[in-house]
Parts: structure tokens; sequence; C-alpha cells
């Protein structure tokens, strides 16, 4: 985890020399248990101080999502779940927390369509993707699946607490021969 933090940083500093990590965890396939050997590595990452807006960083096998404290305490109060991953990511994958939790309290009501506005999402450009890519369209699917489940989690248990729960229904990936 060190080398990643490392080039986490590096990256960072280069969007924003001043910028000081407060939350950092992997997210994605890597913590779902669905990665495969030419996986990328996916960080969820939230910055102190600055008040703007969401950011994509990319690098080299490498896909950072930045937050704002700001931007990422917005995001839980619209429940939005990918910072929700981020939120309750398990222990093995966070790399750094600094400061006080992020306070989150759910709304079922909020959650709910939160998640099925997300999975809809998903849903449709799966089926925009099925006739020209069958595999992507699959997996467009499966995050569907896997949303809503993490909403159910979220309700029943207060914060998610399997990352893998959908994965007996992912079919496997197509072999590489």
């Amino acid at each position: 985890m060190e080398t990643e933090l490392k080039h986490i940083q590096a990256l960072l500093k280069r969007f924003d020399s001043e910028a000081h990590i407060r939350l950092c965890t992997r997210v994605g396939s890597r913590v779902y248990g669905t990665h495969r050997p030419n996986s990328d590595h996916d960080f969820g990452l939230v910055i102190a101080g600055r008040h703007t807006r969401r950011d994509l960083l990319k690098g080299r096998d490498i896909n950072i999502v930045l937050f704002s404290e700001g931007a990422f305490q917005e995001s839980l109060d619209k429940h939005n779940i990918f910072a929700l991953e981020i939120l309750f990511a398990p222990a093995e994958h966070r790399l750094v927390e600094c400061g006080p939790p992020f306070p989150y309290r759910a709304d079922r009501q909020k959650l709910q369509a939160a998640a099925e506005a997300k999975a809809a999402e998903d849903e449709a450009k799966g089926r925009r993707l099925q006739e020209t890519q069958p595999e992507r369209a699959k997996k467009s699917f499966f995050h569907a699946a896997r949303i809503r489940n993490f909403a159910d989690q979220i309700i029943g248990h207060g914060r998610i607490v399997d990352f893998s729960a959908t994965n007996p229904c992912r079919s496997p990936p197509p072999s590489e021969d």
C-alpha cells in the first residue's frame, strides 16, 4: 500500500501541490474481489481545505476520483453510492484517514431513490452497449445490481458490510486465450 500511496501523492501534487489528503481508500474491483491481473487500480480521495467540485485524476493503471471535503460531504448527504463506498471501505483498503470521521445518516427513502437512479443509469448504459459491446453491457448490468445491494446493506446494517455480496451473480469474464 505504501507504493500505491506514493503514486497517488505524486499524481495529486501535479494537480494541487498544497493538497492535504484527508481520506484515501481503494475502490472498485480490487475491493469487490472481481479484479483481474490487468485491472487498473481505483481510489477515492478526499482532500482538505478545497471546496470545489469532484475531479478525476488518471495515471498509468490508476484512476483517482478526487473530492474536496465539501464535495464529499455533499455527496454523502445526497446518498451517492460511490461516496458511501469510500466512507465504508474495509480497513484493509483504507490508505489514509486524517481528521474526524465524516458524518452520515441514512435516510431510507433518499438512499433508495439515489441508488435506484444510479442503477437505472447503469442499466440504460448496458442496454445501449448490448449489441456492440456485450461484455461492457454485462458489467453495467452487474454494477446496477451491486448498487442496489449496497443500498440494501446500508439500510439493513447502517453500512456496507460485504463488498463481494453480488459476486456470485456475476458471470466470469471471458478467457484471454
